[in-house]
């Protein structure tokens, strides 16, 4: 009879596409490496495997992103994704996009994620790649603009600044005009995270 982690590794395997269960198997993999016998993790070779990507206000697959300064007093940042203005990559320059930011939704009701990404509450960053795509695929999906919170990280900032970012970003969100939606103008707005950024976003 096969245990429990290998019954629970064969679901996984049929339920997830394959190429994401090595994208998870790998960082796995990477992160089980950075971790020291002592429990400290090594958070400058993190740094160094984590690949980057900038904001791209050039619309990719119809999607465009840009960051955003939340709060200056705490230089909290955030990347913002939302639908290209009319989906059409190659008629949308970047100065088109971004006139287009502070006009509203849709007239119909539209979903905003606030999103925690993961990483021990100590890496990892809004502009990590796995999350760059995973917000794209959002957007794509769900029709939605994605909010990627870039909280402070320990050991830098301790407890509770990651929990206070997100509750600045709620606040944030809650609060732009060009996130509502609907008839009756109301900012829809869901909680969502990874890992670290999945207990931020439950409490």
């Amino acid at each position: 009879m096969a245990g429990s982690n290998e019954v629970n590794s064969n679901e996984c395997k049929n339920v997830v596409p394959l190429n994401t269960w090595v994208l998870i198997s790998n960082f796995k993999l990477a992160y089980n490496l950075l971790r020291r016998p002592d429990g400290t993790f090594n958070r400058h070779l993190a740094e160094f495997l984590d690949r980057k990507v900038p904001a791209n206000a050039t619309p990719v697959d119809g999607v465009v992103s840009f960051d955003v300064i939340i709060d200056r007093s705490t230089n909290l940042l955030s990347r913002v994704y939302r639908p290209a203005p009319g989906g059409d990559d190659s008629l949308s320059p970047p100065a088109a996009v971004i006139a287009e930011i502070e006009r509203p939704l849709s007239p119909t009701p539209s979903p905003v994620i606030i999103f925690f990404h993961g990483g021990s509450f100590s890496h990892s960053s809004s502009n990590s790649a796995i999350y760059d795509s995973l917000c794209r695929r959002f957007v794509s999906m769900c029709g939605a603009v994605v909010v990627s919170v870039n909280y402070r990280r320990s050991p830098e900032h301790r407890y509770p600044c990651a929990y206070d970012d997100g509750w600045a970003a709620l606040k944030w969100v809650s609060t732009r005009p060009w996130l509502r939606s609907g008839k009756d103008g109301k900012v829809r707005v869901f909680l969502a995270g990874d890992s670290s950024g999945g207990n931020i976003a439950h409490h």
